[in-house]
């Protein structure tokens, strides 16, 4: 069973406090990884056997039989990329300046690190050692376009009938999330359930709404940005086993590795990546403007 990053630092037996705060840290700078349920990938990769077409049944006439029919099944491998940054700090510094500065580095590092790990999840290329995102990912009839306009709210409902799995939901940027507000005022699909940690409480027809954040240049994720001045709008299912989940060698580690002269030496690593188990958890509906919703 796949455990969220924050369900696997509480299920050990002695909890780790300073992992425990990176954890914190990197789940509110990439929201997604709240829901995201991660499986151990074996040598470096995890392999994933994906319904492509289902097998033709018929009726049959007494004394005859049926026609045999298989169904196809695809095998799509994902391989892992380690991410990660190293943290170095001249013991002169902390001499001259303290343990803060060491302490605000860190932070601005782990910080960076989630940041760097969220936008590949969407936007990645896999291109330098990277992992490939959603945005490459989703293709055929689970792209959907919205037509360069304003949200068409009938296709975002199709677009959550079409999808398969439990653990629901609608990931965009904070620029789409405010013009989803803004119409509920005069609509009942939107309401409004507090969350643990102050995120985002929305949700639409009962499914909640994630802001995607932002990148390690702090510019947001889902923005207006894409062609045409555009934004899209992911839906997903993170049900465990079939939905959208995360890959990984070993949990993310958080390692002292002091070198000569060096007083906080520290690095943050994590061989990691995520897979698609069923298309259907897996929907993008793209070419949103940025105007009111009608």
């Amino acid at each position: 069973m796949g455990l969220t990053m924050a369900e696997a630092v509480l299920s050990v037996q002695v909890p780790d406090p300073i992992l425990f705060g990176v954890i914190k840290t990197f789940t509110k700078e990439a929201p997604v990884l709240d829901m995201l349920r991660f499986d151990k990938a074996i040598a470096g990769k995890v392999s994933v056997n994906r319904w492509k077409s289902l097998p033709t049944s018929a009726f049959r006439a007494i004394g005859t039989d049926f026609v045999h029919s298989a169904g196809t099944i695809e095998q799509i491998d994902e391989n892992m990329a380690i991410s990660g940054g190293r943290v170095e700090i001249d013991r002169a510094i902390v001499r001259r300046t303290g343990r803060a500065s060491v302490v605000t580095q860190e932070l601005m590092q782990i910080i960076a690190h989630a940041k760097k790990w969220n936008e590949t999840f969407f936007k990645g290329d896999g291109t330098g050692e990277s992992f490939t995102g959603l945005q490459s990912r989703i293709t055929g009839d689970q792209l959907i376009s919205n037509g360069v306009a304003s949200l068409d709210l009938n296709k975002l409902d199709k677009m959550l009938l079409a999808m398969r799995g439990s653990d629901k939901a609608l990931v965009m940027g904070s620029g789409m999330v405010a013009r989803i507000w803004a119409k509920s005022r005069t609509s009942t699909n939107v309401n409004f359930v507090p969350g643990n940690f102050g995120e985002s409480p929305s949700t639409y027809n009962g499914v909640p709404i994630i802001q995607a954040g932002e990148d390690a240049s702090e510019s947001e994720i889902l923005d207006f940005s894409e062609t045409t001045s555009t934004s899209s709008i992911y839906g997903l299912s993170f049900e465990d086993g079939i939905g959208v989940m995360g890959a990984e060698t070993a949990p993310i580690e958080y390692i002292l590795d002091n070198t000569q002269n060096v007083d906080g030496g520290y690095v943050i690593e994590w061989d990691s990546n995520f897979q698609i188990n069923t298309k259907r958890a897996a929907y993008r509906l793209s070419g949103i403007t940025d105007a009111a919703i009608a």
